[in-house]
């Protein structure tokens, strides 16, 4: 009996960890604050599609765009990249192209993002500012190239509620891009998970 407990105890601890850098179905809330740029991103999930449903969103600047960004291909990271460098190796880079958004994700969910300043055979991806998060080999890149461009209203306020507002492709990630002056703010973006 104490064996199986311990057993039984040991199989859930590993279980639960397991999970936990994997999104389960289900909606998401965030939010951010920034300045000339207010980015968002929800990650990907191997086995998930992602769609926007709720979005409420600020900024100050009269002429502001909001962009929404679907990933569309990824790309397996092929050597550890460091915190503070610029340029990601990758087993092929596919698609991804000079001036690309792309959303560097580890395995346990976290993100950061980047524009690319050169693709120098298929291999090494050369960002135009130092990433913002370590990967290691295996971790993920995605070119986000499926965008739609918001326009806030005259009070630079963008409030929408949907059942798909935006949806990215199956396993790709969604990025929120809100310009601003000096404040602008996603004050609540939500987003469904649902199974394959």
């Amino acid at each position: 009996m104490r064996k199986t407990l311990f057993s039984f105890v040991a199989l859930l601890g590993l279980v639960l960890s397991a999970g936990a850098a994997v999104l389960d179905y289900g909606y998401v809330s965030k939010g951010a604050t920034g300045t000339t740029n207010t980015v968002l991103v929800f990650p990907a999930n191997n086995t998930k599609s992602i769609r926007l449903v709720t979005l409420d969103a600020q900024t100050d600047l009269a002429t502001a765009n909001l962009k929404l960004y679907g990933g569309t291909a990824r790309a397996s990271v092929a050597a550890t990249a460091a915190t503070g460098q610029a340029v990601i190796q990758v087993s092929n880079s596919g698609t991804i192209d000079t001036n690309d958004i792309i959303v560097l994700q580890k395995a346990d969910g976290t993100t950061g993002h980047a524009t690319v300043s050169t693709v120098a055979g298929f291999t090494n991806i050369t960002c135009a500012a130092n990433i913002p998060i370590a990967l290691a080999v295996g971790e993920s890149v995605y070119r986000m190239s499926d965008v739609r461009t918001l326009r806030p209203a005259s009070t630079n306020e963008l409030r929408l509620t949907g059942d798909a507002l935006f949806g990215a492709q199956l396993r790709n990630p969604i990025l929120i891009d809100v310009q601003g002056t000096s404040a602008g703010r996603i004050n609540n973006a939500v987003v469904k998970y649902d199974p394959d």
